[in-house]
């Protein structure tokens, strides 16, 4: 062999490295190119799919089912929405509760999981500090060149979180004008009546056990309600930019007839119980038939009522230090108690059902009411999105409870 043709064969061989090299590098690049991109679709599986089992998890827990087909369901519900977004079904049944491509575990409030050794839709109930899932969904993504190499796919990986809890605070859209003292919450059941008429008393009708088995009603005294002033929104770390006017007005361009049929443009928050916190609403007890009468646009529908713990005049906040709004301090409650504070720390959904502006006195059928002026409406259960808090118990209290991402 010459010393050309050695030359030769060296540089073969160096051209071969080099072809070899760049087509690795190639495959790296198209192929991790790839791999990134389906890396973003595995996140957005990842999110979707544990909004949509915490979603589930909200409904069921809510409404009292926790066992074997409420844990099923929110796995179905998992695995339907990662599968939509791009997550191969191993079973080869989509959107039931079994898929091996999707890790599911229940989290509490701290994030931790619970049943670590079991996906959901194994545990076989939902256990009861669960607050959460956290889903990891795995997509096996091909290789263009990097088989070349022996790496003939690439396992891609997300995680995300999702939280329930009850929702501390909520916009505009569907606040009625009433608020009702949270005392009447802590004994309603959803489907339960809750009535408010034109005294300052709000009746229950609850379902109990009746003779021989099946369901009758009862109607029971809980709690306190009051209309509320939303141009009179006040809050510490806010006392201005909601405090629009003093006056507790029926108008029905910009008052209390407004507000009963229109959404309120704020968010309203929810403060700690008995604590200076959140906001606190200016309000009356009085029967406005005007506003009842007003309300029947929204019959049907359902909306969201603030809850308060207690009422107040702005001289306790005043005394208590909290800043002064620009507008100044609402008169103190004169004889109609027109300048009642209420202190809101949750929300309530409920369905009206029945509204009666017109009618004389008079009592019927066990109604405690001191005369027929009034709304009906039942207690729902509602999943919305929102400021939440994980730690509260789904079993009693607010009714309205939010879903969001955690992580």
């Amino acid at each position: 062999m010459t010393t050309q043709e050695h030359r030769d064969g060296q540089s073969l061989i160096m051209i071969t490295i080099l072809i070899v090299g760049m087509l690795v590098f190639a495959g790296l690049v198209t192929d991790g190119g790839y791999a990134y991109a389906m890396r973003r679709t595995a996140q957005n599986a990842a999110d979707a799919s544990a909004f949509a089992g915490a979603y589930e998890l909200a409904q069921r827990k809510t409404t009292s089912q926790t066992g074997l087909q409420a844990d099923t369901a929110v796995a179905c519900r998992i695995n339907e929405y990662a599968e939509r977004n791009g997550v191969p079904d191993s079973a080869g049944t989509a959107s039931d509760a079994t898929n091996t491509n999707v890790r599911r575990r229940y989290i509490d409030s701290d994030g931790n999981e619970i049943n670590t050794a079991s996906d959901i839709g194994q545990v076989g109930y939902i256990p009861s500090n669960a607050v959460g899932v956290r889903v990891i969904p795995n997509i096996d993504v091909p290789t263009f060149f990097m088989g070349i190499a022996g790496f003939n796919q690439i396992a891609v990986g997300a995680e995300a979180e999702a939280m329930m809890g009850a929702v501390n605070s909520v916009g505009g859209t569907g606040v009625f004008p009433v608020t009702v003292d949270m005392d009447v919450f802590q004994n309603v059941d959803v489907g339960d009546t809750v009535r408010i008429w034109d005294t300052d008393r709000v009746p229950v009708e609850k379902r109990v056990g009746a003779p021989g088995g099946g369901n009758t009603y009862e109607w029971q005294t809980c709690g306190q309600r009051g209309w509320l002033n939303l141009n009179y929104v006040y809050s510490a770390t806010d006392p201005d930019s909601r405090t629009i006017s003093r006056n507790h007005s029926n108008n029905p361009n910009d008052g209390l007839r407004y507000y009963v049929c229109n959404d309120y443009p704020y968010n309203i928050y929810a403060g700690s119980l008995e604590g200076l916190d959140g906001d606190f609403i200016n309000g009356d007890p009085g029967t406005r038939a005007s506003a009842i009468m007003e309300a029947e646009c929204r019959l049907n529908q359902i909306v969201v009522i603030p809850i308060y713990d207690y009422t107040c005049s702005s001289n306790y906040l005043d005394g208590q230090g909290l800043p002064e709004p620009e507008i100044g301090w609402i008169s103190p409650p004169g004889g109609q108690g027109a300048g009642l504070i209420y202190h809101i720390v949750g929300f309530a959904a409920v369905r009206l059902t029945a509204i009666e502006a017109h009618g004389a006195g008079g009592f019927a059928n066990g109604d405690p009411r001191k005369n027929s002026k009034y709304i009906d409406a039942e207690f729902v259960s509602y999943v919305s999105t929102g400021g939440i808090d994980p730690g509260a118990d789904p079993s009693g209290g607010p009714s309205v409870w939010g879903v969001a991402l955690t992580r």
